[in-house]
């Protein structure tokens, strides 16, 4: 996910999925080091501290501490992201 976004863009995540955190410490720094602006994730978020403590924006609908790895894979780049009644394009 991290390697397809591009520097001075916000990332939009719809993982489908309210179990396993899509955004932790790893992918916001990797973000963060790219340029990336943000997240907008209609996921889960952990390591919330260190997230704040970096200063890198990310907007989420849930917390868990459940890691991604193993679990969850995008299947789409680059495409259109419905986060509630919002449509984000590209």
């Amino acid at each position: 996910m991290q390697s397809k976004a591009r520097s001075g863009h916000i990332l939009a995540i719809q993982p489908n999925d309210s179990t396993v955190s899509n955004v932790g410490e790893l992918s916001t720094e990797t973000l963060n080091l790219k340029g990336i602006r943000g997240v907008i994730n209609d996921g889960d978020v952990r390591d919330a501290e260190f997230i704040i403590g970096l200063g890198f924006q990310v907007l989420h609908r849930y917390f868990s501490p459940r890691d991604v790895v193993g679990y969850w894979l995008p299947d789409a780049f680059g495409q259109r992201v419905k986060i509630g009644d919002v449509l984000i394009t590209r």
